[in-house]
């Protein structure tokens, strides 16, 4: 089975329209927020779609998560106490920790000496201290500068890389650090990193983080990136920052970090928050009280993060594993990111726009050139193969391409094809079977309406098989009728005339009056186009004897009909002005057709049928040559067959004995033995009595004996009549 179709090939314009149109729209409506980000949110949408297809991976075994959850809240009080802080801190350390990174604002409380107990445990470990940026609304860029706060800028301006004026844009930009711990402790630390998160707008979820912020001219790395600097051994203030087409990358002494064009670094989640290891801060002050070593030992050579959990604190937010994850969580991804060095890049929006373009157009131009079945299974194998190929990307190269937005165009500009093309296919089943409903049977005008492709709308060459069928006298039949009586009886007539045409798989071309034309082979190609109409012309004959033996019963008229039947190549399609037209033949073959028709008054016959006709079935039939005949209005002769009957259908004894007499007859005739052939053609009229054409040849004898014909004559008869 072919997958598209040549003659639709025409069509592809229109594929590549709706394709264009499609994509258009999916772009206008993924890159402008005129539905409030909703398409947005689709796109990030599949992003966690394959965070949850790929499932979780091991995080870096050296992080661990000390977590303040209810219990702490309980037994110690929120805030917690910094003395409670700085033992766990001294316990760590004195384990080996590498870094401490606190995600939380510790303010000065009440008890002096608990405050200085905490910047001592501090000072004397990798202590890194969260800080919060802010910006207040409704500034611009411009106006940023005049509302920096100095004094904070004074105090954590030693953590801080000096970039280039022009390179702030690349970031997103803080007037202060308002959340900070106090200034002593601040002094004691090893570092600060900033907390601050960018929840989508559409739908809140955690996917990116800043990797520096902009403050005051320098920029100050996130908690979960500056821990992962201090775990490799990296000095951060030595980064080079290097602006490409659609990407910042920030480089460091064998690392490099791609962000986006504003620094953000879109966080690889390991998995849902259970897969770190994790511990309770009462857990810590427990075994250090205890001196519990065993404990203490997971300590060794990690990186700490210290933060709430606990629900009630609040410090939530949906990422692509939950609903509801505590913020520490993200710093802990952060850290897994870089260390791991699995960065997720999403790939250009140029080259997203050709894969868009290249799948979208195969499926608008599949729609049009294919059919239904073929382009839905294309379509799916299209989107399939795609998401297949996005997520293999995704896990294996790290590689992010859209998959909400080229799914959207594809389904866009499927279904409006398909919707079209609906529309459009049942307006020309309404059409086909409007213009073939009353001219062929109705299982071939279902046919057609399956396969419109099969009818040749604007007229083309095909070798066909015509007939044309009259009724003899009817004129003089017609004065002997009322009108009434006459519309009936040809009603009548045609009716079961018809039906045997289209059981045959015939199409009626026209009724004229009393005659019928029909042909075979169109608008569904038949291989035995020729066979079935000399079927059709027996059975017509057949059935006109049936309905005679009734009519004679009721005191009608007998009625004979003449039948002409001719194949060839012929003009076939419809034919005619915009307002009105049918489907027809034209050609020297329908003319002839139709001499033929005519031809059978000269011989007596009631079947005749072309040369043309009797080689394609000359093996199935019977048949006697009739003559060499010129019709009127040619110069050409063509032999011309009387049709008996068929070769499986069984006929009179006496039929095979008359044709052999007859056959010799007519060739003794042709090399002019008139005697001879007179006495052949009485031979043949003893078998059968009542056949004219005999009666007709010894005729020409008789005159041929008297008046010779001349020297070059080859037997051919010139009718003068049509």
């Amino acid at each position: 089975m072919k997958f598209f179709q040549r003659k639709r090939i025409r069509y592809v314009p229109f594929g590549m329209l709706f394709a264009t149109v499609s994509i258009l729209l999916a772009f206008l409506l993924f890159k402008t927020d005129i539905f409030g980000g909703f398409f947005k949110a689709l796109e990030y949408k599949s992003l966690d779609v394959m965070f949850k297809w790929r499932g979780a991976v091991l995080p870096n075994p050296n992080l661990i998560i000390v977590k303040i959850d209810e219990r702490e809240l309980i037994d110690f009080g929120y805030p917690i106490p910094h003395n409670i802080t700085a033992q766990a801190i001294y316990y760590m350390t004195e384990a080996g920790a590498k870094a401490i990174g606190i995600d939380l604002f510790l303010n000065k409380q009440s008890e002096e000496a608990l405050n200085k107990l905490l910047v001592y445990s501090t000072e004397y470990s990798n202590v890194y201290l969260a800080v919060g940026p802010y910006r207040p609304s409704g500034i611009s860029d411009e106006e940023l500068d005049f509302y920096i706060d100095s004094l904070v800028h004074y105090k954590v301006s030693k953590w801080g890389v000096p970039i280039q004026p022009q390179m702030k844009r690349y970031f997103h930009r803080s007037v202060t650090f308002a959340g900070k711990s106090f200034d002593e402790l601040v002094d004691a630390c090893l570092g600060i990193g900033h907390v601050a998160i960018l929840p989508d707008p559409f739908d809140g979820v955690q996917r990116r983080v800043p990797l520096f912020v902009e403050y005051a001219g320098r920029i100050y790395p996130s908690l979960g990136a500056v821990l992962a600097f201090e775990y490799l051994g990296i000095d951060y203030k030595n980064v080079k920052i290097i602006k490409k087409r659609n990407e910042i990358v920030f480089s460091f002494d064998g690392l490099q970090i791609p962000t986006s064009l504003k620094s953000e670094l879109f966080v690889n989640y390991a998995g849902p928050d259970t897969i770190f290891r994790q511990v309770s801060l009462y857990k810590v002050i427990e075994a250090g009280i205890n001196g519990d070593k065993e404990f203490l030992s997971q300590f060794k050579n990690a990186v700490v993060i210290i933060g709430p959990t606990a629900r009630s604190l609040g410090d939530l937010g949906p990422n692509p594993f939950s609903e509801k994850s505590p913020n520490v969580y993200i710093h802990a991804n952060v850290f897994n990111t870089i260390v791991s060095q699995n960065f997720i890049r999403p790939v250009s929006w140029r080259v997203q726009l050709l894969i868009m373009i290249v799948l979208t157009m195969i499926v608008g131009i599949s729609g049009f050139i294919t059919r239904f079945h073929n382009s839905l299974i294309l379509t799916v194998a299209i989107l399939v193969g795609y998401f297949a190929f996005s997520f293999l990307s995704f896990t294996q190269l790290l590689r992010w391409f859209y998959n909400a937005e080229p799914t959207l165009s594809i389904l866009i500009c499927y279904i409006s094809s398909v919707s079209y093309l609906t529309i459009r296919e049942n307006k020309q089943k309404q059409q086909i079977r409007s213009m073939f409903e009353k001219y062929v049977d109705a299982s071939v005008v279902d046919k057609l309406i399956e396969n419109p492709e099969l009818m040749a709308l604007g007229g083309e060459e095909r070798e066909l098989t015509i007939l044309f069928s009259d009724i003899q006298g009817f004129t003089t039949m017609s004065e002997k009728l009322t009108p009434h009586e006459l519309v009936t009886l040809l009603n009548e007539l045609l009716d079961e005339l018809s039906l045997i045409i289209f059981k045959n798989k015939g199409t009626i071309d026209k009724y004229i009056g009393d005659a019928i034309m029909a042909f075979w082979g169109a608008p569904i190609p038949d291989e035995n186009h020729a066979y079935n109409a000399c079927v059709t012309a027996i059975e017509m004959q057949e059935k006109l004897k049936e309905l005679r033996e009734r009519w004679r019963k009721l005191g009608r008229p007998e009625i004979k009909m003449r039948i002409g039947i001719n194949t060839g190549r012929v003009i076939v399609g419809n034919m005619g002005s915009k307002v009105k037209f049918n489907y027809t033949v034209i050609g020297d073959d329908v003319n002839l057709a139709s001499r033929l028709e005519g031809a059978n008054k000269e011989y007596g016959t009631s079947i005749m049928i072309g040369e043309s006709t009797y080689e394609k079935v000359k093996d199935k039939v019977v048949v006697r040559e009739l003559d060499l005949l010129v019709v009127k209005g040619k110069t050409e002769p063509v032999k011309v067959y009387e049709l008996i009957g068929l070769v499986n259908n069984t006929l009179p004894s006496w039929i095979n004995e008359f044709i052999e007499v007859y056959r010799e007859a007519l060739k003794l005739y042709r090399e002019r033995e008139w005697d001879r052939a007179i006495e052949l053609f009485s031979r043949a009229l003893e078998i059968y009595p009542d056949d004219y054409t005999c009666k007709l040849y010894i005729q020409r004898c008789l005159y041929f004996k008297e008046v010779p014909p001349p020297e070059d004559w080859s037997g051919v008869f010139v009718m003068q009549t049509k």
